[in-house]
């Protein structure tokens, strides 16, 4: 479950929540991969991501943060989480919170409109993933008549979508996609009428 504030600013503010079952493996923890990068018209621009913190269950956890550079979508910001003195096990919850100072864009289509795209998953993960909901947040300036919704699922590159959204209110969209195979990511892509 991943929920995506934006921000007046044009900031983004993200909590990831990640339901990760271990089932009887014995493992140190996970890697969470985030695109930071987007391509537009052929110049390579940083999104900005900051002010990470991470749980597990409900408590502290260690992590680490690193970079790296990434064949399936770009540049990666890599969270390592958990530590190389402890194994888990079974089922535990982790969450991710982060800011992304550019998270409204100039729309691809049209640079005179503004746009938000957010890869939700990322296709770092090398595991088949279940029941993804993605929660968007809109400025009170924003509203549901302001957007057109575009979403696509699949490999990086996909133009078609297995995600069905609902407006929960005039201010939320709900995303939701059933199932993604390992690599595949989930990209929601809004574009604000000017």
């Amino acid at each position: 479950k991943i929920d995506i504030t934006v921000e007046q600013s044009g900031e983004l503010s993200i909590v990831e929540f990640i339901d990760y079952d271990f089932e009887g493996q014995s493992k140190h923890g996970i890697f969470r991969d985030i695109p930071y990068t987007i391509k537009r018209e052929g110049v390579i621009r940083d999104l900005g991501l900051y002010a990470f913190s991470v749980q597990l269950d409900d408590g502290i956890v260690e992590w680490q943060q690193s970079t790296l550079g990434s064949t399936h979508a770009g540049d990666v910001i890599r969270l390592k989480l958990g530590s190389a003195s402890t194994y888990i096990t079974g089922k535990h919850l982790y969450k991710i919170a982060y800011r992304v100072k550019k998270g409204v864009l100039p729309a691809a289509q049209n640079e005179d409109n503004d746009a938000i795209r957010w890869n939700v998953i990322g296709t770092g993960w090398q595991i088949p993933i279940a029941n993804i909901e993605a929660n968007f947040f809109l400025p009170h300036s924003l509203s549901q008549q302001d957007i057109a919704l575009s979403s696509y699922t699949g490999p990086y590159g996909s133009k078609s979508s297995t995600a069905t959204s609902k407006w929960i209110n005039p201010g939320q969209l709900q995303i939701k996609v059933p199932s993604l195979n390992p690599h595949e990511g989930a990209t929601v892509e809004f574009h604000v009428h000017s």
